[in-house]
């Protein structure tokens, strides 16, 4: 299988990412898959072998028919890149939209928790 690594990210943990997806992509190459390793760089431009990637509304992603974000914080693990990929019609590995954007927002998800009666330690928001 042909799978696009994502790594690096317009958040502080760029560096992070960028070693967390190329120990990923090693992984996925170990375990017989083809890897394209694309790098988003903090000004948001995606690349791969240090040339820029097209992005095409249905277009795929460089001809890989996954694609495995490995992104820290904001950009990446909040449902954005998620949304990207699903504009560019490539599935992908992890949470869906939704789901990554409830879980970034921390008060959102124990609004979320509360609603459904799972417990959790208290807390209150800024001001409050």
């Amino acid at each position: 299988m042909k799978i696009a690594v994502l790594g690096g990210g317009t958040s502080s943990e760029h560096e992070v990412s960028v070693r967390s997806a190329a120990s990923v992509a090693a992984g996925l190459r170990d375990a017989g898959h083809e890897t394209v390793e694309v790098t988003i760089g903090r000004d948001g431009r995606w690349t791969a072998g240090g040339e820029e990637v097209s992005l095409t509304p249905a277009g795929g992603l460089l001809g890989c028919e996954v694609a495995f974000p490995v992104l820290h914080g904001p950009g990446g693990e909040d449902g954005s890149v998620q949304g990207a990929l699903e504009v560019l019609d490539v599935p992908y590995a992890g949470s869906d939209v939704e789901s990554s954007a409830i879980c970034m927002d921390k008060l959102v998800f124990k609004d979320v928790l509360a609603h459904h009666g799972l417990p959790q330690v208290d807390y209150c928001r800024a001001g409050e």
